[in-house]
């Protein structure tokens, strides 16, 4: 290739027609040479003795001055198209000149011809060396044509051999030089065309390279493609990660391909073969290697990290990227003449980091809301069990009432019958905790005493908890009051045994104990703190973990059923009415939470009413109750308070009743009913001006809360109930 320090392409170059355009340096360096000739046979004929030649010499070298002088200006000025028309023509006409002089001068014309027309080839191209060469041929056949005919005299001037010699030596000196700086700059012509060539062979290279990563490309967008379409279909988290790893190990074209957790943990992995992953092959945590929903090349310890946790070869280059909202990280591995490189690899990695983050969330809405519809359904089916389950309980426990009324106190069936009304209250009991399924339950504040209410729970977490498990419950302080809503309360106390369960594994111990801390300890009556805690023995916690557990969605369980709302749940419910919770553990030493709760004054103790019977001053009383049973129940009830009651079993019945009949003192009616339910017949009353007092018996219906909360000050009588409760709702709410 020639040096550029000596060359510039544009000295070659062609026209917009075709032809070559005359080179300045060229036409600069012909016009040197022919000079330098010229001057070289002024010079040598005085050392010759040729004294009568010299006048001629000096006339001629006179002119070639002038001509090849004007032509190296022209050739240095920019006007190197002129200078080299005046070059081939002034040279072609000397050199017709000189072959007019002598016939002796043929040889030496003949050599000027050949030179001219080697630098009409090289300044204006093959045409016009062409015609210069056919013109020279012409016009020395015609001057040979005119001598043999003598016409045209042989010897014009008298020319001595030595003159003839030195003359034409000159002119051999100019053909050398002339084809010597001709071939010059033919050689570089032939290395601008290999350099073009090489040029050419690179920039085929680069665009077969430039295809390959098209390929590349197209190939990774294709998979990626395809991954993205599968992941739609997959609902389980395990196999989405699988998916991700296999597809994108096969666009990338690495050998390994794996996702971790946050803690370093291999989830999945593809190009490991049938050998099962370590669990973790990380020394630093995840997220302080890979920014959320960025991505970085692995640095060599990282490299070395991995292939010695996986005990494979190292590999030369790797990529990680980790989704912005699960936190999970993908790392992909490239062998020693492996294809994939930061700037092509990077799009692929977030591409399917993202499709994989993004699919991870939507399994995981799918399943939460699946769970919403298990739970809602559940909801509804312990709400239909709990209204029927409580009807059922208002006629056995009514009638249970009944018949102790009507039997004498001494005969011993009373103590069956209080037996068979304490079952009936514990089965009230069961019907609120089945209640906690559903959002007709009410969430009202109630202040309830803790250690009765962890010692009910007590026999259910046993139940929850495997046999080979060790639940131990302190002796509970009395007096620790606290206002809550009882629902909330036991989901943070089953929360909180569920995590000692998996923290303790197998085999384990979990205490549970509550107490009462005040604020100073010489008084003793300010209202204080009331402290339940749940210690385990279990394999503890880090201060890292420790300064997260709160943070949603963080989970240590690797079980599929892990969500991480655990103890943020806690959290929120406790901080919700003015608690706090405080957790102390250490790794191997176990863990201790307490939920520190505000204290609340103790209720006063209400004596249940004593139920007066066979009043003799009855009132006029309007049931409306679906239940056959119950409907029958409850007026046995009222016609022992000395009422008398008339029965419907639907709200329409009820309103024709109101509307038509005589006065009554007041309205019992059940809230669902088909056709016209509790609060429809309210609503029918007030739209009819019926002025007749009404009280509502709840059976806990599914809905039934957000109806509540459309008529808070409508007096409510829960079932079951007891006579004694039946009698105190009406002596407040009846018209007199």
């Amino acid at each position: 290739m020639p040096n550029p320090r000596f060359f510039d392409p544009a000295e070659l170059s062609l026209g917009p027609d075709g032809r070559i355009v005359p080179s300045a340096d060229l036409l600069a360096k012909f016009a040197k040479l022919s000079f330098g000739s010229t001057t070289s046979v002024l010079v040598l004929i005085p050392f010759l003795g040729a004294e009568d030649a010299m006048t001629l010499s000096l006339i001629a070298t006179g002119v070639f001055w002038v001509l090849f002088g004007w032509v190296w200006w022209a050739a240095t000025h920019g006007q190197e198209k002129v200078g080299a028309h005046v070059c081939l023509w002034g040279w072609w006409l000397t050199t017709m000149f000189v072959l007019s002089l002598s016939e002796d001068l043929a040889i030496l014309s003949m050599f000027s011809a050949v030179n001219l027309i080697v630098v009409a080839g090289f300044l204006m191209g093959q045409k016009t060396a062409l015609w210069v060469g056919l013109s020279a041929i012409l016009a020395w056949v015609g001057f040979v044509f005119l001598r043999v005919f003598l016409w045209f005299p042989r010897h014009i001037i008298e020319i001595t051999e030595d003159v003839r010699i030195v003359t034409l030596c000159a002119s051999m000196v100019l053909s050398i030089g002339l084809v010597y700086t001709g071939l010059a700059h033919l050689a570089k012509v032939i290395g601008l065309a290999r350099d073009g060539l090489n040029r050419y062979h690179d920039s085929m290279l680069a665009l077969g390279s430039a295809r390959e990563a098209d390929g590349r490309r197209a190939h990774r967008a294709e998979r990626l493609g395809v991954m993205a379409r599968s992941l739609v279909e997959l609902r389980d988290v395990e196999a989405i990660l699988q998916e991700v790893t296999v597809s994108l190990r096969d666009a990338l074209d690495v050998p390994l391909v794996l996702v971790l957790g946050r803690g370093g943990e291999v989830l999945s992995i593809a190009g490991l073969g049938k050998r099962d992953p370590p669990g973790a092959i990380l020394q630093e945590r995840v997220e302080r290697m890979v920014p959320l929903g960025g991505s970085v090349v692995l640095d060599t310890d990282i490299l070395e990290q991995i292939s010695a946790g996986l005990a494979i070869e190292a590999g030369s280059f790797g990529l990680a990227a980790r989704g912005p909202n699960t936190g999970l990280t993908i790392l992909a591995i490239s062998g020693v003449e492996g294809t994939l490189v930061a700037g092509e690899g990077d799009w692929s990695m977030r591409a399917a980091v993202y499709t994989m983050d993004v699919s991870i969330m939507r399994c995981e809405s799918e399943r939460r809301f699946v769970q919403s519809q298990q739970m809602d359904a559940l909801g509804r089916l312990s709400a239909g069990i709990a209204h029927d389950f409580n009807n059922l309980l208002t006629t056995i426990m009514g009638c249970t009432e009944l018949v102790e009324h009507s039997v004498s106190s001494s005969d011993p069936i009373h103590g069956h019958l209080r037996r068979i009304r304490d079952a009936g209250e514990r089965a009230e009991g069961l019907t609120s905790k089945l209640m906690t399924f559903t959002h007709g339950a009410p969430r009202s504040r109630q202040v309830v005493e803790l250690g009765d209410f962890v010692a009910n729970l007590v026999p259910i977490f046993r139940r929850t908890i495997e046999e080979t498990l060790q639940l131990e419950c302190h002796e509970f302080e009395s007096d620790a009051w606290v206002e809550i809503v009882p629902v909330d309360l036991e989901r943070v106390l089953f929360n909180l045994v569920a995590n000692a369960r998996d923290a303790v594994g197998e085999h384990g111990r979990i205490d549970i104990g509550i107490e009462v801390r005040h604020g100073s300890a010489t008084d003793g009556d300010s209202p204080g703190v009331v402290v339940i805690w749940v210690q385990d023995n279990g394999e503890g916690m880090d201060s890292e973990t420790r300064s997260r557990m709160f943070e949603p969605f963080f989970t240590m369980r690797k079980d599929k059923g892990a969500t991480g709302l655990g103890l943020s749940i806690v959290a929120s419910v406790v901080q919700a009415i003015g608690g706090d919770v405080f957790i102390d553990s250490a790794k191997d030493t176990g863990t201790c939470v307490e939920v520190h709760l505000p204290q609340a004054k103790t209720p006063e103790v209400h004596t249940p009413p004593i139920a007066v019977v066979a009043s003799s001053t009855g009132h006029s009383i309007l049931v409306v109750e679906d239940d056959s049973e119950v409907r029958e129940t409850l007026c046995e009830m009222l016609g022992l308070l000395g009422h008398g009651v008339v029965s419907v079993a639907t709200g329409i019945e009820a309103l024709e009743k109101l509307q038509t009949e005589e006065q009554f003192a007041m309205v019992l009616s059940d809230v669902v009913m088909p056709e016209m339910g509790g609060f429809e017949l309210v609503s029918a009353m007030n739209s009819a001006s019926i002025k007749v007092p009404i009280v509502l018996i709840s059976g806990y219906a599914p809905g039934e809360a957000v109806l509540q909360g459309d008529a808070p000050d409508i007096p409510r009588l829960s079932k079951p109930f007891t006579l004694g409760q039946l009698q105190s709702v009406m002596a407040r709410n009846i018209l007199v």
